[in-house]
């Protein structure tokens, strides 16, 4: 099938017209024509009656579609994307001038019915109607949020990815005929969906983002680079799954990583963020470690910047169970005996600050500088 040129005369009565309708397919009714045979008649009433008539039967056309098979096939259905690229998609097409008789209602019955029915087709030849229908700026975008994930994003169980082939770069279906479609708001681009993952920061703790799938994420990330670029939302969305099965962002407010990889030469304690294992050993996931530029976090620093604040009785941050005390003392103690010059000064003076002694004069312990 092939759309026909938008010039060529494609209304026949009976024999072919020198008329064209706007439309992409040919045109064949009973119409009243001027008595040269090159126009329909815009003075006859019949030929409005047939008009109204033609724009019900493209509409109705498009559910038989949806409901028929591919020729040899028991299942599918012909209503697909390239089917769609067969339907008048832009109203500037349908001119009132010369007076002749527009196809307009034509256009506008289509358009109402794929708004309305269960006709837009999902990459998994199903068929939903607009009010649970997605578009993705390109299909990498949509293969790489599964209709699991997006449902849970946007908390609705209906919804599903349309247009899945559609991509900016071939515009067989203009962007605004299909925003008209779906509504502005659900399309998205990545910018879109980044800002949707920051402002949904329970999604990633919901039983459909399995490891399998963030890495597959993770790789989406490292492909679309730009979304981590400065100021982008993405940058600022929990989606790192870290060692204790939290979940946080690779940077802080402050625009330093916050996010490390395990170290192989002490115990890091739980309380240091560090990458689940299985996205650092997965080479498939090379070049997402390095965009994020992540390395193991310095003795000094898991100290100083992820420890010893915890223990500051003013902080808006939980202090240490006794657990992770245990686990923590020890690296202090490290730290300590292995710094040395300013360095150290700076780690006894930040030391006698904090309340990191624990003594059990009474019951409840007590902390103490």
């Amino acid at each position: 099938l092939r759309p026909l040129d938008s010039e060529e005369p494609n209304i026949f009565g009976y024999f072919r017209t020198q008329q064209n309708s706007g439309l992409k397919f040919l045109v064949h009714a009973p119409w009243m024509l001027t008595p040269s045979r090159a126009d329909i008649r815009n003075d006859d009433k019949l030929n409005y009656e047939l008009m109204k008539e033609l724009a019900k039967l493209a509409a109705d056309s498009l559910t038989v579609l949806r409901d028929t098979p591919p020729m040899g096939a028991i299942t599918g259905s012909l209503l697909a994307q390239d089917i769609l690229e067969l339907l008048p998609l832009d109203s500037k097409k349908f001119p009132v001038k010369d007076n002749r008789v527009t196809f307009e209602p034509v256009y506008t019955a289509l358009l109402r019915a794929l708004k309305t029915q269960r006709l837009l087709p999902t990459a998994e030849g199903e068929h939903v109607t607009a009010a649970n229908a997605w578009v993705a700026e390109t299909p990498r975008i949509a293969s790489a949020l599964g209709n699991r994930q997006l449902r849970d994003l946007v908390g609705s169980e209906d919804a599903c990815w349309v247009f899945t082939t559609f991509t900016r770069l071939v515009k067989t279906i203009p962007l605004d005929y299909i925003q008209e479609i779906v509504g502005r708001d659900k399309y998205w681009t990545a910018d879109d969906l980044s800002r949707r993952l920051r402002d949904t920061p329970e999604f990633f703790d919901r039983p459909n983002q399995t490891d399998e799938w963030l890495m597959s994420f993770y790789q989406f990330v490292a492909e679309v680079k730009s979304v981590l670029d400065s100021y982008k939302p993405l940058r600022k969305a929990a989606f790192l799954r870290l060692e204790n099965g939290q979940h946080a962002a690779p940077w802080g407010l402050d625009g330093k990583l916050q996010v490390f990889l395990p170290r192989l030469s002490i115990t890091v304690p739980e309380s240091v963020p560090t990458l689940k294992r299985c996205f650092v050993t997965d080479p498939a996931l090379e070049d997402f470690r390095e965009l994020l530029r992540l390395s193991e976090p310095s003795l000094i620093d898991t100290v100083r910047v992820q420890i010893l604040p915890r223990y500051d009785l003013a902080a808006a941050v939980p202090f240490p169970t006794d657990y992770e005390h245990l686990q923590e003392l020890p690296l202090v103690l490290e730290c300590w005996r292995t710094a040395s010059g300013a360095t150290r000064e700076d780690l006894e003076k930040q030391l006698r600050q904090l309340n990191i002694i624990c003594i059990k004069s009474k019951d409840p312990i007590d902390w103490v500088k």
